[in-house]
């Protein structure tokens, strides 16, 4: 095996301003390193009078977000007696953009995490985190987290996804629940990603590398700004790729037997066989947002634009000449017209968001809509049966000089697409319990998507169209609540309640509703149950792509061994049915005392699904049994043909258990505790308040 070290040369200039305003009575008491004991001795050693015994840290005002977040929530605080019985309280309020929510964050990185990440934006940061950020459930989401910003949903990921990580004052990621609160379904994580008040940033960044063995060499140019000041934000970013073209013969890559010329002299096959395409990529996004504090309302607005273009070589023609006596010889030929396939995609993307006060509830709306086209260009092999019959008749020698440029025309497959999605939720108090308020949310939201292909190959048309209306309310109930200090020996018991409706234009109705019981014995602690019911329809395509029979494909019958070329029917199913999902999730999530910023969760995940959509499986005596009516053998027992597309799987169970002990922090001597606003720091500045 042979290993390549790459080469990169990188040039990064950049230039950064970050101000955090920090101020606390107590010099020496800086948020994040103070407990109330630590405070009286500081206290009593400044000489402090024990009647004037209170201390205040305050990271920043609180702004619009999550509930209590959204108004400032009540400033966190602890206790202690001093030396003559005096109590001693430090308070602190949270960074602006914390969630106050009952479920405690599975992941939390301050600044220093997230420089220690090492990474170059705030999209390659979520990468870097996705073990943390993935759903537990394991029902995929679309695979991305809920993303929010200082606590607000934008209207896409694309407004800040290529920020430079010091931008950040601190990341929270929450568990699925949360999700309920934003509108989404519980099976995607919420990442929170809280910004700096102040920052300015201009980077100008080209890179180049390759393998030191030669072959393919990537090329990219970037160009950033992004200004954060006085509660708004705009960024623009541009950024162009280019990598060049690796052949199987840079890599010494064997070639199949019979895809090679009998004579040295003919063009060598993987020479013109790629291992990578020759791509080229550009991108520019734009994005705006502005905060205006006095009146709760916050807007933004995103523009990107994508280009890609990638050209790869599939090989030269190939025939086999015979003579009049028998002998044959397979040539290659055509080295100056090798079979290619190009393509080339547009994609375009607007979307916006505002979020104001009504009342004592917080509206918010998004919008993102996309446009995309995609063009491939595929050669067809030329027509050798002249040659053959030239051959043949001896007007062509076996072994003589054949053409270096050839046309046998060329395929198009082309393929556009177009959505638009728009999701409004209203967050707000409904009622006031011993226990605290009654938080509710109701969102209602559409999605429409147009796919149309075509392909001169010989598949049908495909022109679906998809609406889908969706609504739904979540409550959170409080219990209990050592905060409020209702039944607090109990600990903190919070019930959350969700139900759903969605109509789909091309499926009918379908409904959702899922149960969770949250309980916090105590402040590191956090102990959930969790049931989910759900239905889900099949995909767009997987419904109502065209039925194509294709003869002569090749197809491996595991039933007999061997290999077949068979009558293959593909497309979509009109007849697939909802598949209906119960799962329950049990999570333990403790902050362990032994040492700073170390957590232990534990998961398990008890999944139960009927009605499962997938893919038709390979051909075995189990497959054959359980679908009859797909395969289709002859008198002899040979395969003739199948049909391949998607079934209904009665069933699936799955049953996880998941741990996962993780450390934040560093090594030597250092300041205790984190930033200003960490979990670190005193009760209230950071994290979730008590109770």
């Amino acid at each position: 095996m042979n290993t390549f070290s790459k080469m990169r040369v990188s040039l990064l200039a950049s230039v950064g301003l970050c101000a955090l305003g920090f101020a606390a009575k107590a010099e020496p008491l800086h948020a994040g390193e103070a407990t109330a004991k630590e405070a009286a001795n500081a206290l009593k050693a400044q000489n402090v009078p024990d009647e004037s015994a209170a201390v205040s840290t305050q990271a920043q005002d609180a702004s619009d977000t999550e509930f209590g977040a959204d108004s400032g929530g009540g400033p966190g605080s602890d206790f202690a007696q001093g030396p003559d019985g005096a109590e001693i309280v430090v308070e602190g309020t949270r960074l602006r953009g914390q969630l106050d929510v009952e479920q405690a964050p599975i992941l939390e990185l301050s600044e220093a995490d997230i420089a220690a990440e090492g990474v170059a934006s705030i999209a390659d940061l979520v990468t870097q985190i996705q073990n943390q950020t993935g759903s537990a459930r394991g029902r995929g989401g679309g695979g991305r987290p809920v993303i929010l910003v200082n606590g607000i949903r934008p209207g896409s990921f694309r407004e800040l996804f290529q920020y430079p990580p010091e931008a950040l004052a601190k990341v929270e990621v929450f568990p699925e629940e949360v999700a309920q609160r934003f509108g989404f379904p519980p099976d995607r994580r919420v990442v929170n990603l809280i910004l700096k008040e102040n920052y300015a940033s201009r980077e100008v960044e080209l890179e180049f590398e390759g393998p030191a063995r030669g072959g393919q060499f990537v090329n990219e140019q970037e160009f950033g700004y992004l200004q954060i000041a006085n509660g708004g934000r705009i960024n623009f970013n541009f950024t162009a790729n280019d990598a060049s073209l690796l052949t199987e013969d840079e890599r010494d890559i064997i070639q199949t037997e019979g895809s090679t010329s009998d004579l040295a002299s003919d063009p060598n096959q993987a020479e013109f066989r790629s291992l990578r395409p020759d791509t080229r990529s550009l991108e520019a996004n734009l994005s705006w947002a502005k905060a205006y504090l006095n009146s709760g309302l916050s807007v933004s607005a995103n523009a990107n634009y994508e280009r890609s273009d990638s050209r790869a070589i599939n090989g030269l023609n190939i025939v086999t000449l015979t003579d009049a006596s028998g002998e044959s010889l397979t040539r290659t030929f055509g080295e100056e017209t090798p079979l290619t396939q190009t393509s080339a995609e547009d994609f375009a993307q607007v979307s916006g968001s505002l979020s104001k006060s009504v009342n004592a509830f917080r509206l918010t709306s998004t919008f993102n809509g996309g446009y995309s086209e995609l063009e491939q260009i595929i050669d067809r092999p030329f027509d050798t049966s002249e040659l053959e019959q030239a051959a043949l008749d001896g007007t062509l020698a076996i072994d003589g000089d054949l053409p270096s440029a050839v046309d046998g025309g060329f395929d198009t497959a082309n393929t556009r697409a177009i959505s638009a999605t728009n999701l409004n939720t209203l967050r707000g108090p409904l009622a006031e319990l011993p226990g605290g308020e009654v938080l509710a949310t109701f969102d209602i939201g559409y999605e429409w998507s147009n796919v149309q292909a075509s392909d001169t190959r010989g598949s049908l048309p495909v022109d679906l169209t998809r609406g889908d209306l969706t609504t739904g309310a979540n409550l959170v109930i409080p219990i209990t609540s050592r905060r409020n200090g209702f039944a607090d020996a109990l600990g903190s018991f919070t019930l959350n309640t969700q139900v759903g409706l969605q109509e789909l234009s091309d499926f009918g109705t379908l409904g959702d509703y899922n149960v969770s019981l949250n309980w916090s014995p105590f402040d590191s602690l956090d102990l959930s149950a969790t049931y989910v019911f759900r239905e889900v329809a099949p995909g767009l395509r997987q419904l109502g792509d065209p039925e194509v029979v294709q003869p002569n494909v090749p197809v491996f019958d595991f039933v007999n061994g061997e290999t077949v070329l068979a009558e293959v029917t593909s497309g979509g199913n009109p007849d697939l049915l909802a598949q209906t999902q119960r799962d329950w999730k049990f999570a333990a999530n403790w902050e362990l005392p032994f040492a700073s910023g170390l957590r232990f969760t534990v998961e398990y995940i008890r999944n139960r699904s009927d009605d499962v959509t997938n893919a038709f499986p390979q051909v075995t005596e189990e497959i054959e049994a359980a679908f009859p009516d797909r395969i289709t053998r002859d008198e002899f027992g040979t395969l003739i043909a199948v049909d391949r597309r998607p079934v209904n799987f009665a069933e699936t169970r799955a049953d996880r258990l998941q741990f996962r002990l993780s450390a934040r922090g560093g090594f030597g001597q250092g300041s205790r505790g984190g930033p200003p606003g960490g979990r670190g720091g005193p009760p209230g500045a950071g994290g979730r308040p008590s109770g």
